[in-house]
């Protein structure tokens, strides 16, 4: 599927451009019909090229959309690229790339969604998936930030709370503990989380995305509890 989507290419049609906070711009690109349909999972890709360098970035809408939505980080290479593109530019893609996170193994099942910063971007369609659903009673997101003025999309953070979905985020340089904020990073609130639900221990699975780093030490917090190693499921 990845690999026939990598021999797809086309060009996106820019349409919408706004910050998104968290130093993130939300980009929205049309796209034709045959790139629209290779985006078929949560969590897949594209490769954006540019003049100096391909840069990949995660797919933020929802898959099969006629419109892609984009996170890009400000002050990067692909963000400033895009920032100097006039409305209505074209910019060259690849089809939806990688097999995405595993929805279908989440069904009637606990799910908890980590992601940090910007990889907010590969989660935001899984969120939007559980709650259309009707699973968001079932769905535990925590988001690492450094602080709670960094927070992207904060206006969607508050919907997905209202939703009924339990976001927590964990920041990383701001001391707060409140209902639904905590200090530290997200492997820790993990932790903390089973520490205080001895329930999460079995029947829950895990989708994360972020750092490499960030990635080995969730695994490792899922070892801690109890977890097997097969309840982590990444979308690359």
């Amino acid at each position: 599927m990845a690999g026939e989507a990598r021999h797809i290419r086309g060009a996106g049609r820019l349409v919408r451009r706004r910050d998104a906070g968290g130093r993130l711009t939300l980009v929205e690109l049309d796209v034709s019909p045959d790139l629209a349909a290779s985006y078929r999972a949560p969590g897949q890709y594209l490769a954006l090229e540019l003049p100096a360098k391909r840069s990949y970035l995660a797919l933020a809408g929802d898959p099969q959309a006629a419109r892609w939505t984009l996170l890009v980080r400000q002050g990067a290479e692909a963000g400033d690229a895009i920032e100097a593109l006039p409305i209505g530019a074209s910019v060259e893609l690849s089809g939806a790339l990688g097999s995405g996170f595993p929805l279908p193994l989440a069904a009637g099942r606990r799910l908890i969604i980590v992601a940090t910063g910007g990889a907010l971007a590969a989660v935001r369609p899984v969120i939007r998936a559980r709650i259309a659903a009707g699973m968001a009673a079932s769905t535990e997101v925590l988001l690492g930030v450094r602080s709670r003025v960094d927070v992207p999309l904060s206006e969607e953070v508050e919907s997905t709370r209202a939703e009924g979905v339990a976001l927590t985020l964990c920041c990383s340089r701001e001391a707060v503990e409140e209902p639904g904020a905590t200090t530290g990073y997200v492997q820790a609130a993990l932790l903390r989380c089973a520490a205080a639900e001895p329930s999460l221990r079995s029947g829950a699975l895990v989708f994360a995305a972020g750092s490499p780093a960030m990635i080995a030490a969730v695994r490792e917090a899922l070892v801690a509890i109890g977890l097997e190693a097969s309840d982590l499921h990444t979308n690359l």
